[in-house]
C-alpha cells in the first residue's frame, strides 16, 4: 500500500456513512435492518476505517471484527462507536494485509471488503482470500467492491500507483474463484471523480 493512512485519517478522510452498494447487499439478504436478521451472526471487514460500514453491520445485528492496519482510524472508530452507541456490536483490532486474520477457521459468517484488497498486488490478494475462505462458515457471503479502473487511477487517485494494475473485471474474480469461492454476483459501478469516472466492480460469492 502507498498511501500515510494514518494522516489520511487525521486530515479528516474517514467515511463515517456505509457503503451503498453494502447497505444493498445486506438489504437484499437479510431484510430491513430494524428487524436486526444478522442477530447472532458474525461478520469481519478487512479495512473497516472509521466505522462506517461496520455501524451499518451492527444496525442489521451483526457482532463485526474490524480489522484495520491504522491506529488513527482504530481511535476514531472506537470512539464513533462508543458515541453511536454500538461499541457492544463491534471490536477493532490492528491489522496489516496480508496476514493471518486472527480469527477460528468456519467463524465468519460474512467477510466484507470495500476498496481495501484492492491496494494489494496480486500475491497478496491470493493470501487475502484464502484467509476470507479460512475464516468463513459453510456457505458463508464474501463481498468486496473492487477497482477495476486502469491507469485512469493516476489522474483520480495519483497517491496510489498500485491500482493501476487492476484494468479488467477478470483479474479480480479469477482470483476470487482460485481461492475456492464461488462467484454469485457481479457488477459494475461509476461514480464522477472531479470529471473523471472511476470504475469499481461489485462482487458477491460464497463459501461452497
Amino acid at each position: 500500500m502507498s498511501a500515510d493512512w494514518d494522516q489520511q485519517y487525521k486530515d479528516g478522510q474517514g467515511r463515517y456513512w456505509p457503503a451503498e452498494e453494502l447497505v444493498r447487499f445486506l438489504g437484499r439478504h437479510y431484510g430491513p435492518a430494524i428487524e436486526q436478521n444478522g442477530a447472532g451472526l458474525t461478520a469481519v471487514e478487512i479495512g473497516c476505517g472509521v466505522g462506517g460500514n461496520v455501524r451499518a453491520l451492527a444496525e442489521w445485528g451483526f457482532f463485526t471484527h474490524g480489522l484495520e492496519m491504522s491506529s488513527e482510524a482504530i481511535r476514531l472508530g472506537n470512539a464513533y462507536a462508543k458515541r453511536c452507541g454500538f461499541q457492544s456490536m463491534a471490536k477493532y483490532t490492528q491489522y496489516k494485509a496480508p496476514d493471518t486474520i486472527k480469527l477460528p477457521a468456519k467463524s465468519a459468517h460474512v467477510v466484507i471488503d470495500v476498496q481495501t484488497i484492492q491496494h494489494l498486488d496480486i500475491e497478496s490478494h491470493q493470501v487475502m482470500y484464502r484467509e476470507v475462505r479460512r475464516i468463513l462458515s459453510d456457505h458463508g457471503r464474501f463481498f468486496s467492491v473492487h477497482w477495476f479502473g486502469g491507469v485512469v487511477a493516476e489522474k483520480i487517485f495519483p497517491q496510489h500507483k498500485e491500482l493501476h494494475q487492476w484494468d479488467s473485471i477478470s483479474k479480480v474474480s479469477q482470483l476470487i474463484i482460485k481461492a475456492g469461492l464461488g462467484m454469485l454476483y457481479m457488477e459494475c459501478i461509476s461514480k464522477s471523480y472531479g470529471g473523471d469516472f472511476g470504475r469499481w466492480v461489485v462482487l458477491e460469492a460464497a463459501k461452497a
